[in-house]
């Protein structure tokens, strides 16, 4: 057990160094505007993305007939209730 946990922390202490040493490498570089875009461009045309819009659209849409379903079925049972008074 003592192995696992030194082995980790040598781990972080490594990985911490390391991203020191980025960070000091590159703490003068800022990507460009164009960069920048045109890599949001390639991700938004991705088909990764395009798949997650369209199982977000697909979620809300079966949400969405699901609370009416639902609310259909409340105001039924508020009629009949209303009724029997």
């Amino acid at each position: 057990m003592d192995f696992c946990t030194s082995a980790q922390a040598s781990q972080s202490i490594d990985l911490n160094t390391i991203e020191e040493r980025l960070t000091a490498i590159f703490s003068g570089l800022r990507p460009n505007h164009s960069f920048k875009s045109g890599l949001k461009q390639r991700l938004q045309n991705s088909r990764i993305y395009r798949r997650r819009r369209e199982l977000g659209a697909r979620l809300v849409l079966a949400f969405s007939f699901l609370m009416l379903a639902f609310l259909a079925v409340a105001l039924e049972m508020f009629i009949r209730g209303a009724r029997k008074l």
